[in-house]
């Protein structure tokens, strides 16, 4: 039991580490996972696997006693210990010695791309991953004109990273942008034509231009600020996501050319809080998304869509519609028989604006089972 006795010794110091988004060993993380659960599954052991904020630029594979013995030798005390994610900020500041952020050892995210993908590279590369590698600040992409795909997401882990405002040029064959999980407050994209996925939600955006994308099929911009949607160029679109935002009171008329849409989803939502199953890293998340939430509603923003159905009559090809949390009360009868589910319910909305009208369309179904 000489392993358990190792783990309970470090786990009084990791824990509050771990939740404040500090990290001891992100060379070691999975194979101490597997060590751990080696002599009992415990939450610790979740933590280990999923949290690895700087995994772009991992290196090595050292197990768990090497890494304890690292700390040994820096010879560090407990108190250093409970900081000692700086073993890492050490080799970040050297290899970004003007990008490093020195509270949270977040990286530049201009400084980032521009050291791994120079000019000579830029037309070469047709995938761009910068997902979970903890950057902060803008970011701008430019010249990368054979570049299909970028992923740029979930950069605000922890809040120790966060983009805060993206812009994209001269990148003509683009076909899908993931963005999400940031602070981005300005999203500026030039025309791209071939661009046929927009994943931009849980930011801060108050608005979006996406005029200049023709093709776009599917569009996510929920859990924002945006208070109106210009979609008159878009009719390709057959998945649109915009619930919780804070559009103006209006009806439904700004989709009714939509002929293509398969999913929409309109509504107000608290994200529920994560089940106790889900490793940490994710289960952080969620409850980071149920409390932005709570403040979005309890500050009134919210998406005030009221009235009928009835300018979705003609989206003939339309599956699954969520409307829950809205004003939306009536027209049932004008929606085409495509329609599979209806998701109408007024849930945990009560105690923060009253009473939703959606729920006259929930009695009405009822009525019919």
């Amino acid at each position: 039991m000489e392993l358990t006795n190792e783990v309970n010794e470090l786990r009084e110091r990791l824990d509050d580490n771990i939740i404040k988004g500090k990290d001891l060993s992100i060379f070691c993380l999975k194979n101490t996972s597997e060590r751990l659960e080696t002599e009992e599954k415990t939450e610790t052991a979740k933590k280990f696997f999923n949290f690895s904020p700087f995994a772009g630029i991992k290196e090595g594979g050292f197990g768990y006693e090497a890494t304890k013995q690292l700390i040994n030798d820096s010879n560090l005390t407990p108190e250093q210990v409970e900081n000692a994610y700086h073993l890492n900020k050490e080799k970040l500041k050297k290899e970004y010695p003007d990008a490093v952020e020195e509270n949270n050892c977040s990286i530049g995210a201009q400084a980032y791309l521009d050291k791994h993908y120079p000019e000579e590279k830029k037309g070469n590369i047709t995938e761009l991953n910068l997902r979970d590698k903890n950057l902060r600040g803008s970011l701008k992409l430019e010249n990368f004109t054979k570049l299909r795909k970028l992923d740029c997401s979930d950069n605000r882990t922890y809040d120790r990273g966060k983009i805060t405002s993206l812009e994209i040029i001269d990148c003509p064959k683009l076909e899908r942008i993931d963005c999400y999980g940031n602070n981005i407050t300005e999203l500026k994209i030039g025309k791209l034509d071939n661009l046929a996925r927009l994943c931009c939600s849980n930011n801060q955006l108050r608005e979006i231009d996406i005029n200049v994308c023709p093709n776009l099929k599917e569009f996510d911009c929920s859990d924002n600020y945006l208070v109106n949607l210009d979609l008159s160029k878009n009719r390709k679109l057959w998945r649109l996501n915009i619930e919780n935002n804070n559009f103006a009171e209006q009806d439904l008329s700004f989709l009714s050319h939509l002929a293509n849409l398969k999913g929409l989803r309109l509504r107000n939502r608290l994200t529920k809080l994560a089940s106790t199953d889900l490793y940490y890293y994710e289960k952080l998340k969620k409850e980071r998304q149920y409390q932005e939430n709570l403040e979005k509603k309890a500050k009134n923003i919210y998406n005030r869509f009221t009235g009928s159905l009835k300018p979705l009559k003609n989206l003939t090809k339309l599956e699954n519609l969520y409307i829950e949390n809205t004003n939306l009360d009536s027209g049932l009868e004008y929606l085409p028989e495509s329609v599979r589910m209806i998701f109408c319910a007024q849930d945990n909305y009560d105690e923060i604006k009253g009473e939703a009208e959606v729920r006259k369309i929930e009695d009405e179904l009822l009525l019919y089972g």
